[in-house]
């Protein structure tokens, strides 16, 4: 029967579903009779959905079909039950990931661990993406092969370099790949840059009028030949040292530096850091007093103390000029550079540290 048609009558009741049904009776001499039903329901609408990949074909029912939609083919009078059978596809297709840019932030810090890249596409949401690095000194064991992509951005490990160690701040490039697994067999590539800046920590401010650049012991082991000094993106054209000395810093400004690492012939940026108020800090000019005065004269200066304690003498980059102790009761004539600059004298005495700056001009 077609499962179109009324229910069959059988054992009192009525059955539309394939399958043996039986039923006994007992005849006018008492014998037992099994009537056996052998039904076959035909289905009369068979449906079928599938999906291919946008550039495929497929092939249904004697037909080709390369666009997502509904099909119907109805045959007439088909089976032993004479039913008309309607057969249905819905079919769907899967179209290619069309990368066509992405997204990085401006520039990374050196000392961050990762980085976000966000690609930009049409198509089907990718589920795995590849980010191959161009540059000869990235080592390729910090490529990333057929990852799952799960979420946009992405976030990426900083690359190491080709020693293993931390890359140094400079530019480098790379490329992604995002695609579907399924249907993206050759996935477009989007070149990028990397743009790694110094980190921010290598800028110290000191005071509300100085920031200097940390030496080669504290900035990661690099020696710079020039400084290009940035406040809220407007060079100082006056101010070419390793310290900026400026009397109009304000609270929030942004202060960035380009360094040249001797013998290279272009700059790389420093993180911003942004001017904080340190005007709690001890900031003394001639004379001040430490336990008693420390007085400037000419390349000296004095310490006159009442507790015994101990000096030393910093440049303004970090780099320790000299050092010593003095008795209670005393007076200790501390050496200054003969070079035009700022230096911090820090003092503990009574062991109470203090910090002064000290202009020699």
């Amino acid at each position: 029967m077609c499962d179109t048609d009324f229910p069959v009558p059988f054992a009192g009741g009525f059955v539309n579903q394939t399958g043996v049904y039986h039923d006994t009776t007992t005849t006018l001499l008492g014998c037992d009779s099994i009537n056996t039903l052998y039904l076959t329901v035909v289905p009369t609408y068979v449906f079928t959905e599938d999906t291919i990949c946008e550039d495929e074909i497929y092939s249904w029912r004697g037909h080709q079909y390369t666009q997502p939609g509904l099909y119907n083919d109805t045959v007439r009078d088909q089976t032993e039950a004479h039913c008309d059978v309607i057969y249905a596809l819905r079919l769907h297709t899967v179209q290619k990931t069309n990368l066509y840019s992405a997204d990085l932030a401006s520039y990374i810090c050196a000392d961050d661990l990762e980085y976000s890249i966000t690609p930009r596409y049409t198509g089907t949401k990718p589920d795995a993406y590849t980010i191959h690095y161009t540059s000869a000194t990235i080592a390729k064991s910090s490529d990333i092969v057929n990852a799952n992509f799960t979420a946009s951005p992405i976030l990426v490990p900083l690359p190491l370099s080709v020693d293993g160690d931390s890359l140094r701040p400079d530019t480098y490039t790379g490329t992604i790949e995002v695609f579907n697994r399924v249907c993206d067999a050759n996935p477009q590539s989007y070149d990028f840059t990397l743009n790694i800046r110094y980190p921010s920590y290598i800028v110290d401010q000191h005071w509300n009028d100085v920031v200097a650049i940390l030496n080669s012991n504290y900035n990661g082991g690099y020696t710079f030949s020039d400084y290009d000094w940035y406040v809220n993106d407007i060079l100082i054209q006056s101010i070419t040292g390793s310290y900026m000395f400026l009397s109009n810093l304000r609270t929030g400004d942004k202060v960035e530096v380009a360094l040249t690492r001797e013998g290279e012939g272009y700059s790389v940026l420093t993180c911003p850091i942004w001017m904080q108020d340190l005007s709690n800090m001890e900031v003394s000019d001639y004379p001040v007093s430490v336990e008693g005065t420390i007085l400037r004269n000419n390349t000296q200066a004095r310490v006159i103390a009442t507790a015994a304690g101990t000096y030393h003498l910093y440049t303004a980059t970090g780099a320790l000029i000299t050092f010593g102790a003095f008795p209670a009761d005393s007076e200790t004539l501390v050496t200054l550079p003969a070079v035009s600059g700022i230096y911090f004298l820090h003092v503990t005495s009574n062991n109470e540290p203090r910090t002064f700056k000290l202009l020699v001009q």
